[in-house]
């Protein structure tokens, strides 16, 4: 018998867990599944059907367990074995910087910021952050987590730095050109620019520029420099060429016509007691004051000045009560006397001889005469010899011109005269019942109360001549200043009025103002208490009362009354300004002809940015012709003077034009003498009107006629015969003359023989 064993191993097994190695493996044996297998005759083998692993197999694997007997019988069973991982994983982080995009965004992986991280099987890597924006700017912190399959995870933290290194983008204008202002400035704005600034990735962007003011010195091209910087001090920069241009012309500013006055109106004439523009005709009486006349003086009769005053004018500090600026006509009279031991001064000698001693060398009192007689009459007699003085021939000579400008003494009274005509009236005039009047249509009795300040009266000549009787309520004084405008053009004669409630001691506070008279003829039976001031006009004084006050004019006959020194002392503010406009006519009076500019009266102030010296020039055209750059003193002619400024600047110019009007509203001074003319044989005379001027004028072209040239028989005696000025403007004045006729002719005797027969008485 064959003994057999046909009894297969009872196999037991059992499930296991296994662990992978580091490198993701592992291996297991029969005898981990083998949970008591066993054989009726002994176990030969026990195999197993896989003993490897790696990561692939993790989780439940089923394994085979075969039992192999001694006898070659077999049996199988199976066991789970279960493949973990439980080993984390090795990570590994590094910094990384990463720029943000043009949107202002910046995305990361895990792959950026790992650095060699790695496990025993498969790992998978993440960030907690992967996208930034401009808010991240700067380090950010970032981890790095490892996971495995098995969930296994580790972590590291990395720092990413996000920065933002996009420059702005901009557009500019690649030139420009501005123009200076007035003040010869110019400013430029981003706008002007700047054509566009570009969004930001990351918000906004700052502009500057290099330069935005400019002035005279940048005048031409000037490079400057745009820059953009955005918030993470990104720059672009461009530059823009700026060209600065002065197209401001100048600018005229209008010049000004009149004048305010804040004085005595009488300053000019230096306390002179009488002062005058031009020649002077003294025929009998006396000035109590100093006499002053820019012309010729005459003497008509006896005379004395500066009686009671010699004034306060010196010349080498000798007091100097009469100056001549021209010659001296001895006339008629005996002599015309200095007295206060006041000097005199003569402009043009023109025969006359000093006498500083006499005839006898003696230290005699001082004479002028016209010829080598010392005694001749008329003479000019001072009171006070040369020795008393200190002067001779070759010491503060008596003949010296140009002691005094008269001109520019006028130049200030007819300015004056001209501003107190403007003064608003404001005198308080009653009639004898104490009732309130206006300055026209006045009464034959008027009263004034004056008020504290400047008094004002304007009023015409012909109203000032309805008055008789002109009085006082109270007394005129420092404070209380009467003014008097007398608007009378061309001639007025003054029958001048009684004057009742003062006394000629308040003359000081009073003044008349003839500024537009040109012959004041002063007449009538009343005094005058205060100053006559005609800058414009020739006096003639035929009255027979006083001026009680300064005398002021162009020129000045005085045939009787005296003149008393009371100067005026009146601080007086007057007159207005206006401006001459760009186009404007103004008028001018004509004085010897022409009107001479005074100043700057039509010379426009002009203005410029700065940027060049500005050049002033003017053109005449019309009635005047010429051109310069300063007008004062220049001399315009009668008519229509057209005045055309230019400024220029270098590059640019400006105009402007005005055009002034001389008028020769000044009648002419006509003197007449009287003359005796001869029938001739047959019994005619003839004669021109230069035979009877005794030294007319005109300031301009003068043309003298008369109304009879012609005599015979018939006029034989005294014959009243008028001579007529008349100048180039039309303007005329007449004065009469006596002309004596005489016949001085004896008859011619011619006689005939003849042949006579008795009559019968013998008679024949």
């Amino acid at each position: 018998m064959t003994v057999v064993d046909n009894t297969a191993p009872v196999v037991i097994t059992q499930n296991i867990s296994v662990s992978l190695n580091a490198s993701g493996n592992a291996i297991i044996s029969a005898t981990q599944i083998n949970n008591g297998s066993s054989d009726n005759c002994g176990i030969a083998s026990m195999t197993l059907n896989k003993t490897s692993f790696d990561c692939s197999n993790l989780g439940d694997n089923t394994v085979t367990l075969t039992v192999t007997d001694n006898n070659g019988n077999t049996s199988t069973k199976t066991a789970t074995v279960t493949i973990v991982d439980d080993i984390a994983p090795t990570v590994l982080a590094k910094n990384i910087t990463v720029a943000l995009d043009a949107n202002g965004i910046v995305n990361i992986t895990a792959a950026q910021i790992d650095n060699g991280s790695s496990d025993n099987c498969n790992l998978t890597l993440t960030v907690d952050k992967a996208s930034f924006s401009c808010n991240d700017i700067g380090t950010q912190t970032v981890i790095l987590t490892g996971t495995d399959a098995s969930g296994n995870t580790a972590s590291a933290t990395a720092t990413v730095t996000i920065i933002d290194n996009t420059a702005p983008v901009i557009t500019v204008n690649n030139s420009i050109t501005v123009e200076l202002n007035d003040n010869g400035n110019a400013t430029i704005t981003q706008s002007q620019v700047v054509t566009s600034v570009g969004n930001d990735n990351c918000g906004s962007v700052n502009i500057t520029i290099s330069k935005t003011s400019f002035d005279c010195a940048d005048l031409g091209t000037n490079t400057i420099t745009v820059t953009a910087t955005d918030a993470s001090g990104n720059v672009t920069t461009e530059t823009v060429n700026v060209t600065v241009v002065d197209s401001s012309a100048p600018v005229f500013t209008n010049p000004t016509s009149g004048s305010v006055i804040s004085q005595n109106p009488t300053a000019p004439a230096m306390d002179f007691n009488v002062f005058v523009r031009n020649n002077v005709s003294f025929k009998n009486n006396e000035t109590e004051g100093a006499v002053a006349l820019g012309g010729d003086l005459s003497i008509n009769g006896s005379y004395q000045v500066s009686t009671n005053s010699k004034g306060s004018f010196k010349v080498g500090n000798v007091p100097v009560t009469l100056v001549v600026g021209g010659k001296v006509n001895y006339n008629n009279g005996n002599s015309l006397q200095v007295n206060q031991n006041g000097y005199v001064k003569i402009g043009n000698a023109n025969g006359s001889k000093v006498w500083y001693q006499d005839q006898n060398g003696a230290n005699s009192p001082i004479r002028i005469t016209k010829d080598n007689n010392y005694n001749s009459s008329p003479r000019l007699h001072l009171q006070a010899n040369a020795q008393q003085l200190g002067v001779s021939a070759s010491n503060n000579p008596i003949f010296q011109s140009n002691v005094i400008d008269f001109d520019a003494a006028f130049a200030q009274f007819e300015a004056s005269a001209l501003s107190m005509s403007q003064l608003v009236n404001n005198a308080n005039l009653t009639n004898p019942n104490g009732q309130p009047i206006s300055n026209t249509n006045l009464p034959n009795q008027v009263k004034i109360n004056l008020q504290d300040g400047l008094n004002v009266l304007n009023v015409t000549g012909a109203d000032l001549n309805n008055v008789s009787v002109f009085t006082f309520n109270n007394q005129p004084s420092q404070s209380k200043i009467l003014i008097v405008n007398v608007n009378n053009p061309g001639t007025f004669n003054w029958n001048v009025y009684n004057t009742g409630g003062i006394g000629e001691h308040v003359s000081p506070y009073i003044l008349y103002n003839f500024y537009n008279s040109t012959t004041v003829k002063i007449q009538g039976n009343g005094s005058i208490i205060g100053t006559v001031f005609a800058p414009f006009a020739f006096i003639n004084k035929t009255s027979h009362n006083n001026i009680s006050g300064q005398v002021i004019g162009k020129s000045f006959t005085q045939l009787s009354g005296e003149n008393h020194m009371f100067g005026f002392s009146g601080t007086i503010t007057s007159g207005t300004t206006t401006e001459i406009e760009e186009g404007s006519t103004v008028v001018r009076n004509a004085d010897d002809c022409t009107y001479e500019v005074q100043g700057s009266e039509f010379t426009p102030a002009v203005t410029d940015n700065g940027c060049a010296d500005v050049t002033l020039t003017y053109a005449l055209t019309g009635a005047t012709t010429g051109a310069g750059t300063d007008l004062s003193g220049v001399s315009l002619n009668v008519g229509q003077t057209v005045i055309t400024w230019t400024a220029t600047d270098g590059s640019n110019t400006t105009t402007f034009s005005i055009t002034v009007d001389v008028e020769d509203n000044t009648a002419p001074t006509v003197l007449a003498k009287n003359i005796t003319v001869a029938l001739d044989a047959n019994g005619n005379a003839n004669i021109t009107a230069a035979d009877i001027d005794n030294g007319s004028s005109d300031n301009c072209n003068l043309t003298l006629s008369i109304d009879k040239t012609s005599f015979d028989c018939s006029k034989v005696g005294a014959q009243t015969v008028t001579l007529t000025g008349t100048d180039a403007s039309g303007n005329t004045a007449s004065f009469t003359a006596t002309v004596t006729v005489v016949d001085n002719t004896a008859p011619a005797v011619i006689t005939q023989n003849i042949s006579v027969s008795l009559n019968a008485s013998g008679n024949a």
